[in-house]
């Protein structure tokens, strides 16, 4: 039963009559079958939530200082994938895609700067799995991480190595990296650490440091970024495949909702990164994009990058600027060519092109929606792969291949949120133009970990107002505390 916008309105009535609020937003979550309630106190103390969640980030650490302290002597130290096991098969991610995933990341982060040699500070550097390939390009490096066992094996093999001497070292966690003194960085790095904070609120606070911590001009990249809004097609497709074929339908959508429920890695949605730029005036551009990469797997299928831009905003209203905005059709490579051929767009954006890499996940659950319960995952395998062989869907690289000495290009999600489909963005590289064909005013659920102070009563007791009022919500309310930022972004 959908929830009426009389019921959302009394919901506000409530919160708002509450002597203990200083701000709130109320709204409806997901398909409107559950209320979404955010309140900032007037009496918020951000320090106690901070070391709260500095506390959670230590849980990680304990966990991968366990795992590198047990590190196979056979395992080479500038390539130890040990930790990373694959979702469809339980095994170890193959060599060849992990060497694929650091190429492309280092690849991307060395085209961030244009000094020859920049200054690198990475968060989150684990092992060193791209401090090896990054460090002839560089011109210091300072690696951060709160597990002290991966910081082990990088100072054993930096010793005497050549370019060792670029390399200096620190224990933190990601948000104690502002109290270090390390000076001022042309390229920040967070790659694939995001689903490993605690909450939404973490992550703000994170950026917000790294900006500071920035050269002018500088960026910082947050790479391998769990999506939220894939979270619920990557566990439909893993489980797809390590389920018995006679798996009825009942039980395979009781374990995606499970695997959901437990989840214990953070995602967020894309959108969340622009509504960041609008609360801090250091963000001079924001750009999500899709992992590069030829082979497919659960980092080219489900993650992202974000890279925000400590520097002023380009003009994307000049009057001389022409915008293509086109839909994709059969054509839709030949179309983007042909545009670019003609060198006479400021930017040509591309919606609705389906994505090679996820149209099989969003055919699986648009056909598991429909399905009997009693069906079993043979029977919608065999849907899914005849559905499959109607549609013609790109490769992201596809398009990344064009790029040429006219033009940048960007591949995205679809800012219409279609699973299945993404947004492709070419620019003009003697134009400012930037941000074109994001929806800013799109609301997103930011992440499926929004803090909540385990010591304040509030949420509980306004959560209990309600049911009494309307005991038909009962269960369907959801009540955080949050922070004046992520406020600022709610609102």
């Amino acid at each position: 039963m959908s929830i009426s916008e009389k019921e959302i309105g009394r919901i506000r009535e409530i919160v708002a009559a509450d002597d203990r609020v200083k701000n709130s937003v109320v709204r409806l979550e997901d398909d409107g079958s559950k209320v979404g309630i955010y309140v900032l106190p007037k009496n918020q103390e951000d320090s106690y939530q901070i070391r709260k969640e500095k506390a959670k980030a230590k849980g990680w650490a304990m966990v991968y200082d366990i795992s590198y302290s047990k590190t196979d002597e056979h395992t080479d130290p500038e390539f130890n994938t040990d930790l990373w096991i694959s979702n469809y098969t339980g095994e170890a991610i193959p060599e060849e895609h992990m060497r694929e995933w650091v190429d492309t990341t280092v690849s991307r982060i060395l085209s961030l700067s244009d000094k020859s040699s920049p200054d690198i500070l990475e968060i989150g550097c684990g092992s060193g799995l791209l401090l090896y390939p990054l460090l002839p390009h560089i011109s210091r490096y300072i690696g951060v991480d709160n597990a002290e066992e991966g910081l082990k094996l990088i100072t054993k093999q930096c010793k005497g190595r050549e370019h060792g001497d670029k390399v200096s070292l620190y224990v933190a966690d990601a948000l104690s990296v502002l109290d270090l003194d390390l000076g001022s960085f042309d390229i920040i790095v967070i790659n694939s650490v995001t689903q490993y904070f605690p909450s939404v609120e973490y992550l703000i606070a994170v950026i917000e440091g790294c900006m500071e911590l920035l050269s002018p001009g500088g960026t910082l990249f947050l790479g391998d970024i769990r999506s939220y809004d894939m979270a619920e097609a990557f566990f439909a497709d893993t489980l797809s495949t390590v389920l018995a074929p006679e798996t009825d339908i009942a039980t395979y959508r009781a374990k995606i909702a499970k695997k959901l429920k437990r989840d214990a890695e953070s995602t967020f949605d894309p959108i969340l990164f622009h509504k960041i730029e609008s609360i801090n005036s250091n963000i001079g551009s924001v750009s999500t994009q899709l992992r590069r990469g030829q082979l497919h797997n659960e980092m080219t299928y489900f993650r992202y990058d974000a890279i925000l831009n400590k520097d002023a905003a380009p003009d994307s209203k000049d009057d001389g600027i022409h915008l293509v905005n086109i839909t994709a059709d059969e054509s839709g490579l030949d179309t983007a060519i042909a545009l670019m051929d003609s060198n006479s767009h400021a930017c040509i954006i591309i919606n609705n092109v389906p994505n090679k890499r996820l149209i099989r996940a969003d055919v699986l659950l648009s056909s598991l929606s429909q399905m009997n319960p009693e069906q079993n995952i043979k029977d919608l395998t065999t849907i899914v792969d005849s559905q499959l062989r109607a549609i013609k869907s790109y490769e992201p690289e596809d398009f990344w291949s064009l790029a040429n000495d006219s033009y940048t290009i960007e591949v995205d999600w679809d800012p219409g949120k279609k699973l299945g489909m993404m947004q492709v963005r070419l620019y003009r590289k003697d134009l400012p133009i930037r941000d074109v064909g994001v929806d800013f005013k799109s609301k997103c659920r930011l992440s499926n970990n929004i803090s909540m102070k385990e010591n304040n009563s509030l949420p509980m007791e306004l959560s209990a107002q309600i049911a009494s009022s309307l005991p038909e919500l009962d269960k369907k309310i959801d009540t955080y505390i949050v922070s004046e930022a992520l406020m600022q972004i709610l609102s």
